[in-house]
Protein backbone atom coordinates (compact mmCIF):
# COMPACT_ATOMS: atom_id res chain seq x y z
CA UNK A 1 0.00 0.00 0.00
CA UNK A 2 1.25 3.69 -0.77
CA UNK A 3 2.19 5.06 2.51
CA UNK A 4 0.92 8.18 1.62
CA UNK A 5 -2.62 7.07 1.46
CA UNK A 6 -2.76 7.26 5.01
CA UNK A 7 -2.08 10.31 5.69
CA UNK A 8 -3.70 11.80 2.65
CA UNK A 9 -7.10 9.98 3.53
CA UNK A 10 -6.39 11.60 7.29
CA UNK A 11 -6.38 15.05 5.60
CA UNK A 12 -9.42 14.49 3.86
CA UNK A 13 -11.23 13.06 6.79
CA UNK A 14 -10.24 15.97 9.11
CA UNK A 15 -10.90 18.64 6.94
CA UNK A 16 -14.38 17.27 5.65
CA UNK A 17 -17.61 18.94 5.68
CA UNK A 18 -19.38 16.92 8.88
CA UNK A 19 -22.62 16.14 6.51
CA UNK A 20 -20.42 14.05 3.97
CA UNK A 21 -18.51 12.30 7.21
CA UNK A 22 -22.34 11.01 8.80
CA UNK A 23 -22.95 9.48 5.57
CA UNK A 24 -19.87 7.25 5.49
CA UNK A 25 -20.03 6.26 9.05
CA UNK A 26 -23.66 4.82 8.82
CA UNK A 27 -22.26 2.54 5.56
CA UNK A 28 -19.42 -0.12 7.06
CA UNK A 29 -16.28 -0.27 5.32
CA UNK A 30 -14.06 -3.34 4.58
CA UNK A 31 -10.30 -3.20 5.01
CA UNK A 32 -7.80 -6.47 5.01
CA UNK A 33 -4.94 -6.86 7.40
CA UNK A 34 -2.18 -9.28 6.75
CA UNK A 35 -0.41 -10.64 10.17
CA UNK A 36 3.77 -11.68 10.13
CA UNK A 37 4.65 -12.97 13.89
CA UNK A 38 7.98 -13.73 14.73
CA UNK A 39 8.00 -16.61 16.91
CA UNK A 40 10.96 -15.77 19.47
CA UNK A 41 12.59 -19.27 19.73
CA UNK A 42 12.27 -21.01 16.48
CA UNK A 43 13.20 -24.28 18.37
CA UNK A 44 10.28 -24.34 19.91
CA UNK A 45 7.17 -23.24 18.80
CA UNK A 46 3.83 -23.08 20.34
CA UNK A 47 1.42 -25.48 19.48
CA UNK A 48 -1.04 -23.06 18.11
CA UNK A 49 -0.27 -18.95 17.45
CA UNK A 50 -3.66 -16.80 16.84
CA UNK A 51 -5.06 -13.31 17.99
CA UNK A 52 -7.69 -11.54 19.44
CA UNK A 53 -8.90 -7.91 18.87
CA UNK A 54 -11.47 -4.87 18.67
CA UNK A 55 -12.76 -5.46 15.20
CA UNK A 56 -15.23 -7.83 13.67
CA UNK A 57 -15.02 -10.64 13.25
CA UNK A 58 -12.00 -10.64 15.52
CA UNK A 59 -12.93 -10.29 19.60
CA UNK A 60 -11.76 -10.65 22.72
CA UNK A 61 -13.32 -14.43 23.54
CA UNK A 62 -12.75 -16.00 20.39
CA UNK A 63 -8.80 -16.56 18.91
CA UNK A 64 -8.26 -15.95 15.34
CA UNK A 65 -5.49 -18.78 14.77
CA UNK A 66 -2.60 -18.20 12.49
CA UNK A 67 -0.79 -20.87 9.76
CA UNK A 68 2.88 -22.04 10.96
CA UNK A 69 5.04 -21.71 11.97
CA UNK A 70 7.61 -21.95 8.77
CA UNK A 71 11.43 -22.42 8.52
CA UNK A 72 12.14 -19.16 9.72
CA UNK A 73 9.80 -18.93 13.00
CA UNK A 74 7.02 -16.89 11.30
CA UNK A 75 3.46 -17.32 11.54
CA UNK A 76 0.68 -15.96 9.29
CA UNK A 77 -2.49 -15.32 8.75
CA UNK A 78 -5.01 -12.26 6.95
CA UNK A 79 -8.15 -11.20 7.60
CA UNK A 80 -10.82 -8.88 6.60
CA UNK A 81 -12.31 -6.67 8.88
CA UNK A 82 -15.54 -4.31 8.93
CA UNK A 83 -14.80 -0.92 9.88
CA UNK A 84 -17.36 1.87 10.60
CA UNK A 85 -14.95 4.73 10.16
CA UNK A 86 -13.14 5.55 7.26
CA UNK A 87 -10.39 5.11 9.63
CA UNK A 88 -10.44 3.28 12.60
CA UNK A 89 -8.03 1.87 15.16
CA UNK A 90 -8.16 -1.76 16.09
CA UNK A 91 -6.68 -3.03 19.35
CA UNK A 92 -5.09 -6.74 19.26
CA UNK A 93 -2.88 -8.77 21.21
CA UNK A 94 -1.28 -12.17 20.39
CA UNK A 95 -1.89 -15.39 22.40
CA UNK A 96 -0.50 -18.64 22.18
CA UNK A 97 -2.17 -22.06 22.72
CA UNK A 98 -5.22 -20.50 22.73
CA UNK A 99 -4.09 -19.63 26.96
CA UNK A 100 -1.04 -17.65 26.85
CA UNK A 101 -1.41 -14.13 26.45
CA UNK A 102 1.66 -12.06 25.44
CA UNK A 103 2.08 -8.67 26.97
CA UNK A 104 0.33 -9.55 30.07
CA UNK A 105 -0.31 -6.36 32.72
CA UNK A 106 0.53 -4.05 29.55
CA UNK A 107 -2.14 -1.74 26.77
CA UNK A 108 -3.24 -3.19 23.98
CA UNK A 109 -1.64 -3.12 20.52
CA UNK A 110 -3.05 -0.77 18.00
CA UNK A 111 -3.28 -0.52 14.51
CA UNK A 112 -4.79 2.10 12.30
CA UNK A 113 -6.64 0.38 9.61
CA UNK A 114 -8.49 2.69 6.61
CA UNK A 115 -11.61 2.04 4.34
CA UNK A 116 -10.94 0.08 0.95
CA UNK A 117 -7.32 -0.71 1.74
CA UNK A 118 -5.09 -3.42 2.99
CA UNK A 119 -2.10 -3.71 5.32
CA UNK A 120 0.86 -5.41 6.94
CA UNK A 121 1.49 -6.23 10.39
CA UNK A 122 4.58 -7.37 11.68
CA UNK A 123 5.38 -8.01 15.11
CA UNK A 124 7.23 -10.42 17.36
CA UNK A 125 5.20 -12.19 20.20
CA UNK A 126 5.77 -10.43 23.53
CA UNK A 127 8.41 -7.95 22.46
CA UNK A 128 6.64 -4.70 20.62
CA UNK A 129 9.12 -2.69 18.76
CA UNK A 130 11.40 -0.34 20.35
CA UNK A 131 9.89 3.47 20.95
CA UNK A 132 13.07 4.74 19.53
CA UNK A 133 12.39 2.43 16.33
CA UNK A 134 9.33 3.82 16.18
CA UNK A 135 9.67 6.23 13.27
CA UNK A 136 7.94 9.52 12.69
CA UNK A 137 7.81 11.40 9.58
CA UNK A 138 7.22 15.15 9.75
CA UNK A 139 3.73 15.21 7.58
CA UNK A 140 2.71 12.29 9.97
CA UNK A 141 4.11 14.34 12.97
CA UNK A 142 1.96 17.51 11.44
CA UNK A 143 -1.30 15.72 11.12
CA UNK A 144 -1.44 14.76 14.43
CA UNK A 145 -0.58 18.28 15.47
CA UNK A 146 -3.69 19.35 13.42
CA UNK A 147 -5.87 16.44 15.24
CA UNK A 148 -4.31 17.27 18.44
CA UNK A 149 -5.03 20.70 18.19
CA UNK A 150 -8.86 20.45 17.11
CA UNK A 151 -9.28 18.09 19.68
CA UNK A 152 -8.61 20.58 22.25
CA UNK A 153 -10.26 23.42 20.58
CA UNK A 154 -13.46 21.64 20.46
CA UNK A 155 -13.67 19.89 23.61
CA UNK A 156 -11.18 21.71 26.14
CA UNK A 157 -13.60 24.09 28.56
CA UNK A 158 -10.11 25.54 29.91
CA UNK A 159 -7.94 26.05 27.48
CA UNK A 160 -7.21 29.82 28.92
CA UNK A 161 -7.91 30.11 32.45
CA UNK A 162 -3.75 30.30 33.29
CA UNK A 163 -2.59 31.37 29.79
CA UNK A 164 -4.54 33.83 27.14
CA UNK A 165 -4.64 33.08 23.70
CA UNK A 166 -1.72 34.37 22.24
CA UNK A 167 0.98 31.86 24.49
CA UNK A 168 -1.07 28.70 23.90
CA UNK A 169 -0.84 29.51 20.16
CA UNK A 170 3.14 30.52 20.69
CA UNK A 171 3.40 26.83 22.72
CA UNK A 172 1.50 25.33 19.44
CA UNK A 173 4.32 27.00 16.78
CA UNK A 174 6.77 25.72 18.97
CA UNK A 175 5.30 22.05 18.77
CA UNK A 176 4.52 22.68 15.23
CA UNK A 177 8.25 22.99 14.37
CA UNK A 178 9.80 20.55 16.05
CA UNK A 179 10.84 17.71 14.13
CA UNK A 180 10.78 14.63 16.47
CA UNK A 181 12.38 11.42 14.63
CA UNK A 182 10.71 8.31 16.76
CA UNK A 183 8.02 8.19 19.54
CA UNK A 184 10.38 8.49 22.23
CA UNK A 185 11.41 12.42 21.09
CA UNK A 186 7.24 13.06 20.37
CA UNK A 187 6.43 12.04 24.10
CA UNK A 188 9.10 14.47 25.28
CA UNK A 189 7.54 17.00 23.39
CA UNK A 190 4.31 16.37 23.78
CA UNK A 191 4.37 16.22 27.18
CA UNK A 192 6.41 19.55 27.42
CA UNK A 193 3.27 21.16 25.16
CA UNK A 194 0.12 19.98 27.50
CA UNK A 195 2.27 21.18 30.31
CA UNK A 196 1.81 24.94 28.91
CA UNK A 197 -1.45 24.81 29.65
CA UNK A 198 -1.06 24.11 33.24
CA UNK A 199 -4.14 21.81 33.79
CA UNK A 200 -3.29 18.88 35.74
CA UNK A 201 -6.10 16.12 34.12
CA UNK A 202 -4.01 17.35 30.56
CA UNK A 203 -1.60 15.08 29.90
CA UNK A 204 -0.21 12.46 27.48
CA UNK A 205 -1.26 10.21 30.72
CA UNK A 206 1.74 7.59 31.03
CA UNK A 207 -0.43 4.83 31.55
CA UNK A 208 -2.35 5.39 28.44
CA UNK A 209 0.54 5.01 26.26
CA UNK A 210 1.31 2.52 23.38
CA UNK A 211 2.67 -0.75 24.63
CA UNK A 212 5.99 -0.03 22.94
CA UNK A 213 6.43 3.08 25.18
CA UNK A 214 4.90 1.36 28.49
CA UNK A 215 7.41 -2.02 28.15
CA UNK A 216 10.20 -0.16 27.67
CA UNK A 217 9.83 2.65 30.49
CA UNK A 218 8.72 -0.37 32.39
CA UNK A 219 10.98 -3.02 31.75
CA UNK A 220 13.78 -1.65 30.58
CA UNK A 221 14.82 1.91 30.57
CA UNK A 222 17.22 2.36 33.55
CA UNK A 223 16.24 4.49 36.42
CA UNK A 224 17.60 5.72 39.83
CA UNK A 225 17.85 3.17 42.37
CA UNK A 226 16.33 4.60 45.23
CA UNK A 227 13.37 6.28 45.99
CA UNK A 228 13.23 9.83 47.12
CA UNK A 229 11.40 13.33 48.81
CA UNK A 230 11.28 16.72 48.35
CA UNK A 231 11.98 17.82 51.52
CA UNK A 232 13.47 21.62 52.56
CA UNK A 233 14.66 22.21 48.83
CA UNK A 234 16.18 18.98 48.53
CA UNK A 235 15.53 15.76 47.29
CA UNK A 236 16.41 13.25 50.14
CA UNK A 237 16.87 9.37 49.89
CA UNK A 238 13.70 7.81 51.76
CA UNK A 239 14.99 4.20 50.37
CA UNK A 240 17.09 2.51 48.18
CA UNK A 241 17.52 -0.98 46.76
CA UNK A 242 21.15 -0.76 48.71
CA UNK A 243 20.47 1.56 51.71
CA UNK A 244 24.72 0.65 52.48
CA UNK A 245 25.50 2.56 49.61
CA UNK A 246 22.42 5.05 49.33
CA UNK A 247 21.93 5.64 53.19
CA UNK A 248 18.22 7.03 53.96
CA UNK A 249 18.24 10.59 54.19
CA UNK A 250 21.49 11.25 52.40
CA UNK A 251 21.01 14.27 49.81
CA UNK A 252 21.27 14.22 46.02
CA UNK A 253 23.69 16.65 44.92
CA UNK A 254 24.40 15.36 41.48
CA UNK A 255 23.77 12.98 38.74
CA UNK A 256 26.16 12.55 36.08
CA UNK A 257 27.96 15.41 37.27
CA UNK A 258 25.44 17.81 37.01
CA UNK A 259 23.50 19.37 39.66
CA UNK A 260 20.17 17.70 41.14
CA UNK A 261 18.71 21.90 41.23
CA UNK A 262 19.87 21.97 37.64
CA UNK A 263 18.70 18.71 36.65
CA UNK A 264 15.12 19.76 38.05
CA UNK A 265 14.87 22.57 36.26
CA UNK A 266 15.29 20.79 32.89
CA UNK A 267 12.52 18.01 33.90
CA UNK A 268 10.15 20.84 35.67
CA UNK A 269 8.36 21.56 32.21
CA UNK A 270 7.68 18.26 31.87
CA UNK A 271 5.91 18.43 35.25
CA UNK A 272 1.81 19.26 35.39
CA UNK A 273 -0.07 21.06 37.55
CA UNK A 274 -3.37 23.28 37.87
CA UNK A 275 -1.61 26.94 37.07
CA UNK A 276 1.47 27.92 39.09
CA UNK A 277 1.50 25.06 41.85
CA UNK A 278 5.16 25.00 42.07
CA UNK A 279 4.92 22.01 44.74
CA UNK A 280 2.82 19.64 43.29
CA UNK A 281 4.96 19.91 40.45
CA UNK A 282 8.27 19.29 42.46
CA UNK A 283 6.48 15.84 43.47
CA UNK A 284 6.71 15.01 40.55
CA UNK A 285 10.54 14.73 40.11
CA UNK A 286 10.51 12.48 43.24
CA UNK A 287 10.65 9.14 42.55
CA UNK A 288 8.89 6.43 44.39
CA UNK A 289 5.96 3.61 43.64
CA UNK A 290 4.66 5.03 40.01
CA UNK A 291 6.29 5.91 37.50
CA UNK A 292 7.57 9.41 37.59
CA UNK A 293 8.62 12.05 35.43
CA UNK A 294 12.09 11.43 36.55
CA UNK A 295 11.87 7.91 35.58
CA UNK A 296 10.63 8.65 32.31
CA UNK A 297 12.70 11.22 31.00
CA UNK A 298 16.12 11.01 32.70
CA UNK A 299 18.20 9.48 30.72
CA UNK A 300 20.74 7.38 32.32
CA UNK A 301 23.47 5.11 31.08
CA UNK A 302 25.62 2.32 31.85
CA UNK A 303 28.50 4.58 32.95
CA UNK A 304 25.85 7.10 35.45
CA UNK A 305 26.72 8.44 38.63
CA UNK A 306 25.39 10.57 41.45
CA UNK A 307 26.91 11.83 44.41
CA UNK A 308 25.31 12.40 47.38
CA UNK A 309 25.64 13.53 50.92
CA UNK A 310 25.34 11.20 53.63
CA UNK A 311 23.49 12.06 56.59
CA UNK A 312 26.80 11.86 58.78
CA UNK A 313 28.56 14.49 56.06
CA UNK A 314 30.43 12.26 53.87
CA UNK A 315 30.08 12.67 50.41
CA UNK A 316 29.87 9.71 47.89
CA UNK A 317 30.39 9.33 44.27
CA UNK A 318 28.09 6.01 43.45
CA UNK A 319 27.22 4.37 39.95
CA UNK A 320 23.38 4.03 39.59
CA UNK A 321 23.23 2.16 36.02
CA UNK A 322 21.58 -1.38 34.95
CA UNK A 323 18.18 -0.51 37.21
CA UNK A 324 14.60 -0.55 36.01
CA UNK A 325 11.48 0.57 37.18
CA UNK A 326 10.29 -3.14 37.40
CA UNK A 327 13.34 -4.05 39.31
CA UNK A 328 13.12 -0.85 41.72
CA UNK A 329 9.52 -2.09 42.49
CA UNK A 330 10.41 -5.22 43.06
CA UNK A 331 12.88 -4.72 45.48
CA UNK A 332 11.12 -1.82 47.34
CA UNK A 333 7.74 -1.13 46.38
CA UNK A 334 5.46 -2.45 50.05
CA UNK A 335 2.42 -4.12 49.65
CA UNK A 336 -0.13 -2.01 51.37
CA UNK A 337 -3.97 -1.52 51.78
CA UNK A 338 -5.11 1.85 50.14
CA UNK A 339 -7.40 2.65 52.97
CA UNK A 340 -6.51 1.74 56.82
CA UNK A 341 -7.74 2.40 60.35
CA UNK A 342 -5.94 2.34 63.54
CA UNK A 343 -6.40 3.00 66.80
CA UNK A 344 -3.75 4.71 69.56
CA UNK A 345 -3.45 6.16 73.15
CA UNK A 346 -6.28 4.24 74.45
CA UNK A 347 -8.15 4.25 71.90
CA UNK A 348 -8.23 8.50 72.21
CA UNK A 349 -6.87 8.87 69.33
CA UNK A 350 -7.55 6.73 65.56
CA UNK A 351 -5.88 7.54 61.81
CA UNK A 352 -7.71 6.87 59.11
CA UNK A 353 -5.20 7.00 56.49
CA UNK A 354 -6.77 6.99 52.59
CA UNK A 355 -4.03 6.75 49.63
CA UNK A 356 -6.42 6.23 46.90
CA UNK A 357 -9.97 7.79 45.95
CA UNK A 358 -9.69 4.92 42.78
CA UNK A 359 -12.62 3.05 44.31
CA UNK A 360 -12.68 0.80 40.90
CA UNK A 361 -9.75 -0.57 41.84
CA UNK A 362 -10.53 -1.55 45.42
CA UNK A 363 -10.64 -5.08 45.91
CA UNK A 364 -13.53 -4.58 48.71
CA UNK A 365 -16.89 -2.72 49.30
CA UNK A 366 -15.25 0.41 50.38
CA UNK A 367 -18.60 1.85 51.48
CA UNK A 368 -19.39 -1.12 53.51
CA UNK A 369 -16.05 -0.23 55.38
CA UNK A 370 -16.44 3.03 55.88
CA UNK A 371 -19.48 1.88 57.50
CA UNK A 372 -17.80 -0.60 59.35
CA UNK A 373 -14.94 1.81 60.19
CA UNK A 374 -17.30 4.64 61.84
CA UNK A 375 -19.29 2.29 63.56
CA UNK A 376 -16.16 1.44 65.51
CA UNK A 377 -15.47 4.57 66.30
CA UNK A 378 -18.32 5.54 67.77
CA UNK A 379 -18.26 1.94 69.73
CA UNK A 380 -14.65 3.24 71.17
CA UNK A 381 -16.52 6.62 71.95
CA UNK A 382 -12.85 8.04 70.30
CA UNK A 383 -12.76 11.88 70.66
CA UNK A 384 -10.13 12.88 68.24
CA UNK A 385 -9.59 11.24 64.28
CA UNK A 386 -6.89 11.95 61.97
CA UNK A 387 -7.67 11.60 58.46
CA UNK A 388 -4.37 11.16 56.28
CA UNK A 389 -5.20 12.10 52.40
CA UNK A 390 -1.47 13.13 51.88
CA UNK A 391 -0.44 10.58 49.44
CA UNK A 392 -3.75 10.53 47.57
CA UNK A 393 -4.16 12.62 44.62
CA UNK A 394 -8.27 12.01 43.73
CA UNK A 395 -10.36 9.22 42.22
CA UNK A 396 -14.13 9.20 42.09
CA UNK A 397 -16.29 12.27 43.52
CA UNK A 398 -18.73 9.96 45.32
CA UNK A 399 -16.01 9.06 48.02
CA UNK A 400 -16.10 13.14 48.89
CA UNK A 401 -19.58 13.19 49.38
CA UNK A 402 -20.15 9.71 50.90
CA UNK A 403 -17.17 10.39 53.76
CA UNK A 404 -18.82 14.01 54.12
CA UNK A 405 -21.94 12.30 55.60
CA UNK A 406 -19.43 10.75 58.77
CA UNK A 407 -18.27 14.05 59.55
CA UNK A 408 -21.39 16.27 59.71
CA UNK A 409 -23.70 16.54 62.73
CA UNK A 410 -26.42 17.95 60.66
CA UNK A 411 -27.76 18.93 57.41
CA UNK A 412 -25.41 20.05 54.47
CA UNK A 413 -26.67 22.06 51.82
CA UNK A 414 -24.07 22.76 50.02
CA UNK A 415 -24.72 25.39 46.89
CA UNK A 416 -21.72 24.60 44.55
CA UNK A 417 -20.07 27.85 43.04
CA UNK A 418 -20.64 27.86 39.51
CA UNK A 419 -21.84 26.12 36.58
CA UNK A 420 -20.84 22.61 35.34
CA UNK A 421 -20.17 23.11 31.67
CA UNK A 422 -18.50 21.93 29.03
CA UNK A 423 -17.35 22.59 25.47
CA UNK A 424 -20.03 20.84 22.83
CA UNK A 425 -22.89 19.16 21.78
CA UNK A 426 -22.15 16.29 19.58
CA UNK A 427 -18.13 15.20 18.83
CA UNK A 428 -17.46 15.34 15.11
CA UNK A 429 -17.68 12.48 12.77
CA UNK A 430 -14.23 13.18 11.73
CA UNK A 431 -13.11 13.36 15.15
CA UNK A 432 -14.98 10.29 16.55
CA UNK A 433 -12.59 7.56 15.64
CA UNK A 434 -9.86 8.78 17.72
CA UNK A 435 -11.42 9.23 20.51
CA UNK A 436 -12.43 6.77 23.24
CA UNK A 437 -14.11 7.15 26.85
CA UNK A 438 -15.79 4.67 29.34
CA UNK A 439 -19.45 6.41 28.78
CA UNK A 440 -20.67 6.77 25.30
CA UNK A 441 -23.20 9.14 25.85
CA UNK A 442 -20.34 11.70 26.46
CA UNK A 443 -20.10 11.52 22.65
CA UNK A 444 -23.51 12.73 22.18
CA UNK A 445 -24.69 15.40 24.76
CA UNK A 446 -28.55 16.28 22.76
CA UNK A 447 -31.12 16.40 25.13
CA UNK A 448 -28.86 16.66 28.21
CA UNK A 449 -27.44 20.67 27.82
CA UNK A 450 -28.24 23.38 27.39
CA UNK A 451 -26.33 26.50 25.84
CA UNK A 452 -25.09 29.31 27.67
CA UNK A 453 -24.72 32.95 26.56
CA UNK A 454 -20.50 32.54 26.77
CA UNK A 455 -20.09 29.68 24.21
CA UNK A 456 -20.24 26.57 26.24
CA UNK A 457 -22.79 23.87 27.43
CA UNK A 458 -24.34 23.64 30.18
CA UNK A 459 -25.10 20.52 32.02
CA UNK A 460 -28.76 19.60 32.76
CA UNK A 461 -28.45 16.73 34.28
CA UNK A 462 -25.40 18.25 36.65
CA UNK A 463 -27.25 22.20 37.95
CA UNK A 464 -26.00 23.94 39.84
CA UNK A 465 -28.66 23.28 42.51
CA UNK A 466 -27.48 22.63 45.68
CA UNK A 467 -26.26 19.10 47.28
CA UNK A 468 -28.06 18.33 49.99
CA UNK A 469 -26.28 15.92 52.51
CA UNK A 470 -27.44 13.88 55.60
CA UNK A 471 -25.64 12.75 58.53
CA UNK A 472 -24.57 9.17 58.66
CA UNK A 473 -26.38 7.06 61.40
CA UNK A 474 -23.25 6.03 62.82
CA UNK A 475 -21.12 9.72 62.53
CA UNK A 476 -18.33 10.77 63.95
CA UNK A 477 -19.04 12.46 67.14
CA UNK A 478 -15.20 13.96 68.26
CA UNK A 479 -12.95 16.40 66.17
CA UNK A 480 -11.76 15.61 62.72
CA UNK A 481 -8.35 16.61 61.38
CA UNK A 482 -7.75 16.22 57.57
CA UNK A 483 -3.90 16.20 56.68
CA UNK A 484 -3.32 17.70 53.47
CA UNK A 485 -0.03 18.29 51.19
CA UNK A 486 0.73 19.15 47.77
CA UNK A 487 -0.27 15.89 45.60
CA UNK A 488 -4.18 16.89 47.04
CA UNK A 489 -5.29 17.91 43.64
CA UNK A 490 -8.28 16.21 42.24
CA UNK A 491 -10.97 15.11 44.55
CA UNK A 492 -8.83 15.28 47.52
CA UNK A 493 -8.29 18.86 46.67
CA UNK A 494 -12.10 19.27 46.51
CA UNK A 495 -12.68 17.68 49.76
CA UNK A 496 -10.62 19.52 51.80
CA UNK A 497 -12.19 23.00 49.80
CA UNK A 498 -15.59 21.74 51.31
CA UNK A 499 -14.74 20.82 54.42
CA UNK A 500 -13.06 23.51 54.86
CA UNK A 501 -15.67 25.97 53.81
CA UNK A 502 -18.22 24.29 56.42
CA UNK A 503 -15.26 23.82 58.96
CA UNK A 504 -15.62 20.10 59.27
CA UNK A 505 -12.35 19.76 60.06
CA UNK A 506 -8.39 21.13 61.10
CA UNK A 507 -6.47 21.03 58.43
CA UNK A 508 -3.15 20.34 58.85
CA UNK A 509 -0.24 20.04 56.83
CA UNK A 510 0.66 21.57 53.68
CA UNK A 511 -0.69 23.45 50.66
CA UNK A 512 -3.35 21.15 48.32
CA UNK A 513 -2.16 21.28 44.95
CA UNK A 514 -5.21 21.49 43.47
CA UNK A 515 -5.90 25.18 42.01
CA UNK A 516 -8.87 27.55 44.13
CA UNK A 517 -8.71 29.49 40.35
CA UNK A 518 -10.36 26.67 39.37
CA UNK A 519 -9.84 23.12 37.39
CA UNK A 520 -11.60 20.87 34.73
CA UNK A 521 -11.90 16.79 35.20
CA UNK A 522 -14.59 14.37 36.55
CA UNK A 523 -15.26 13.54 32.44
CA UNK A 524 -12.84 12.58 29.77
CA UNK A 525 -11.99 11.85 26.36
CA UNK A 526 -8.67 9.88 25.38
CA UNK A 527 -7.24 11.51 21.91
CA UNK A 528 -5.30 8.26 20.06
CA UNK A 529 -2.86 10.15 17.41
CA UNK A 530 -2.65 7.75 15.04
CA UNK A 531 1.00 8.95 13.08
CA UNK A 532 2.64 9.17 16.82
CA UNK A 533 1.14 6.39 18.59
CA UNK A 534 0.45 8.77 21.66
CA UNK A 535 -2.83 8.94 23.50
CA UNK A 536 -3.74 12.71 25.45
CA UNK A 537 -6.22 13.10 28.25
CA UNK A 538 -8.55 15.56 27.38
CA UNK A 539 -10.65 16.98 29.95
CA UNK A 540 -14.11 17.96 29.14
CA UNK A 541 -16.33 19.35 32.44
CA UNK A 542 -15.19 22.08 34.01
CA UNK A 543 -16.96 24.37 36.60
CA UNK A 544 -17.67 28.51 35.81
CA UNK A 545 -17.37 29.73 39.20
CA UNK A 546 -19.03 32.94 40.36
CA UNK A 547 -16.10 34.39 42.20
CA UNK A 548 -12.76 32.50 41.03
CA UNK A 549 -10.21 32.58 44.03
CA UNK A 550 -6.66 32.88 43.69
CA UNK A 551 -3.79 31.20 41.82
CA UNK A 552 -3.16 29.01 44.69
CA UNK A 553 -3.99 25.82 45.95
CA UNK A 554 -6.12 25.84 49.81
CA UNK A 555 -3.45 26.90 52.83
CA UNK A 556 -3.95 24.79 56.14
CA UNK A 557 -5.13 25.59 59.20
CA UNK A 558 -2.36 24.33 61.04
CA UNK A 559 0.83 24.51 58.70
CA UNK A 560 3.39 21.66 59.45
CA UNK A 561 5.99 21.29 56.82
CA UNK A 562 8.44 18.77 57.45
CA UNK A 563 11.85 19.59 57.34
CA UNK A 564 15.16 16.91 57.11
CA UNK A 565 15.44 16.97 60.95
CA UNK A 566 11.93 15.56 60.73
CA UNK A 567 12.62 13.43 58.64
CA UNK A 568 16.00 11.58 59.69
CA UNK A 569 14.39 11.28 63.42
CA UNK A 570 11.09 9.21 61.92
CA UNK A 571 8.95 12.22 63.31
CA UNK A 572 5.42 12.54 60.87
CA UNK A 573 5.72 16.40 61.33
CA UNK A 574 1.69 16.89 60.48
CA UNK A 575 0.86 13.96 63.22
CA UNK A 576 3.36 15.51 65.84
CA UNK A 577 1.51 18.77 65.00
CA UNK A 578 -2.01 17.63 65.89
CA UNK A 579 -0.64 15.47 68.83
CA UNK A 580 0.47 19.20 70.25
CA UNK A 581 -2.68 20.48 69.56
CA UNK A 582 -4.44 17.87 71.40
CA UNK A 583 -2.36 18.04 74.19
CA UNK A 584 -3.26 21.77 75.10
Amino acid sequence: MNWLYPMVFLLMLLSAGCSTIDQQSKVPFQTKVHFKVKWPDSTNPPASLGLRGSINPLSWERTFFLSGPDSAGFFTGSVQLQINHPVQSLQWKLIANDTQWELEGFTNRREWLYADSSRVVNARYDNPDHPDSVKISAEGWQQDIRLLTRALAEFHPSLYRFQDRDSYLSQVRMLENSRPVNQTEAYRLMTAFLSSIRCSHTWANRYNQAVSLNKYWLEEKQVLPFFTNWIEGSFIISDAIDTLAFPVGSRLMTIDSISADSVASQLFPLTRADGTQHAKRMTQLCTGNNLQVTDLFLNLTDSSHVTILTPDSRVKRMDVSGTTFKQRQQQLQRPADPWTLTFHQADRLAIMKLNSFTVWNFGFDWKKKLEQWFSRLAEKKTPHLIIDIRENEGGADEVISELTRYVIDQTVTWKPGGIPVIRYETVPDSLRPFLSTWEPSWFDRRGTVKPTENGFYELTSRTGSPVVLEPANNRFNGTVWLLTSPINSSATHHLAVLWNQFKLSIQVGTETGGNLKGSSGGQFFFLHLPNSGLEVDIPLLTTLLAEPGPDTGLVPDLPAEQTIGDFLNHRDTAIERVLEEIRK
